[in-house]
């Protein structure tokens, strides 16, 4: 344990030890099928959709929820 930097710096108070949340780039074109599906719902903004699509692992059916849970139902675009 002495040997590990990332231990040691978590056991002195100095981090978390969680991951990097990846960046808007990358989410999007992870989740860019999913994304479209979710435009084509008349769901438009993209940061929420990424942030929805990134804590349900890209389920649409339950970032669709997660969207109207956070008031989604505010901003959806009526098609």
């Amino acid at each position: 344990m002495q040997n590990n930097p990332l231990m040691a710096q978590m056991l002195a108070g100095g981090g978390d030890g969680a991951v990097p949340a990846p960046n808007q780039a990358e989410l999007e074109q992870r989740y860019a099928s999913e994304l479209g599906m979710l435009r084509s719902m008349g769901f438009v903004d993209t940061a929420a959709n990424l942030e929805a699509l990134r804590v349900c692992d890209g389920n649409v059916e339950l970032a669709v929820n997660y969207l109207f849970d956070m008031g989604a139902a505010d901003w959806i675009v009526q098609l």
